[in-house]
């Protein structure tokens, strides 16, 4: 979510709202992937547990969370900037499209688990998640459709599906998934690919794949490499980032909040391209004083979103309508059941 923060920042601070350079592109290499990774993990659930009342009270919870959440704080921000509000309908949901995208991932998944048990009285999740990270893979790189897939962002579904697939499939065989994770020669693999990928692919100016082997080996194999280096790297320090100091407490406490901080942080994003020096910050080879001035402001809308987040959620029916916590209750009739 931070990494996400800062690209925004990035944007912000290049008179194109677009930015090409070298460290924009490495960070885009795994930084969506990683998100819908672990969106995917925690979206996880024995098929044996999709009953139709956990179905029911789930399904509740995603609309408000990830579709009426987006459409409203679209809508308000679209109003802000004095934009047409009902903008999403012909031109998508913009910034906001992240949990939309989620939503049909998170859909499909339940579907066809649910449908493929029905069927043949059995768990067919590996198959599912293969077919989805095939599909995924194989049409991740069709052009940008028209009419309503703008407005459900099916190009970053089917981009993004094939690692929210991979995501469910790691939660699913976590014991030999973190075997792998700490086998030295699966972590200097992928550090080396990664690394000198990107030293091979983004040498020079970030540009979008233009034939399907290229697309290929920069949007599917050096993304997977830049996804389990990042997982190696944490895998390999957990004991620091379970720990009580206080970086790790204020990356747990933001991964908690993760949605409050998407929904808001374009609200707080300042356009810093209307200063003239933040331009001469594109330059390559300015990349420590773009970051250092990036960072901080980063940082500094993430904390003003989970104090944000803290008073919105102070009120149970804004939390429960606005962020899909379950309602109290539900939550207590659940722990009556138990």
């Amino acid at each position: 979510m931070i990494l996400v923060v800062l690209a925004h920042v990035f944007l912000m601070m290049s008179p194109r709202h677009w930015d090409g350079s070298p460290v924009a592109a490495v960070l885009m290499s795994f930084r969506m992937p990683l998100f819908f990774m672990v969106s995917g993990f925690f979206a996880y659930k024995a098929a044996e547990r999709w009953t139709s009342n956990v179905v029911a009270d789930i399904m509740v919870r995603k609309v408000r969370a990830q579709v009426l959440c987006a459409t409203l704080f679209f809508m308000l921000f679209q109003a802000v900037n004095n934009a047409p509000v009902f903008a999403f309908i012909d031109n998508g949901y913009g910034y906001f499209w992240f949990t939309i995208a989620l939503f049909q991932m998170f859909v499909a998944y339940v579907a066809l688990s649910v449908l493929g048990r029905a069927v043949l009285r059995r768990d067919v999740t590996d198959w599912v998640m293969a077919a989805m990270i095939a599909g995924s893979v194989v049409w991740g790189n069709t052009p940008v459709p028209h009419g309503v897939g703008v407005t459900l962002s099916w190009h970053q579904v089917l981009t993004y599906m094939q690692f929210f697939a991979t995501g469910v499939l790691v939660r699913r065989h976590w014991g030999r998934f973190e075997a792998l994770l700490r086998s030295d020669v699966l972590r200097t693999l992928a550090v080396v690919a990664f690394v000198g990928g990107c030293f091979w692919l983004y040498s020079g100016r970030y540009h979008q794949p233009h034939s399907w082997g290229e697309y290929m080996l920069q949007g599917v194999l050096h993304r997977y490499a830049g996804l389990l280096t990042v997982l190696v790297f944490f895998h390999s320090r957990s004991e620091y980032f379970d720990g009580s100091g206080a970086v790790a407490r204020f990356l747990r406490f933001t991964g908690q909040r993760t949605l409050d901080i998407y929904m808001m942080h374009m609200f707080f994003m300042p356009k810093m391209a209307a200063l003239g020096w933040v331009n001469t910050l594109e330059q390559p080879s300015m990349v420590v004083l773009k970051l250092g001035v990036a960072v901080p402001v980063a940082l500094g809308i993430v904390a003003l979103c989970l104090l944000c987040s803290s008073v919105l959620r102070s009120s149970h029916t804004l939390s429960v309508w606005l962020f899909g916590v379950r309602n109290r209750q539900r939550r207590e009739a659940a722990a009556l059941e138990r």
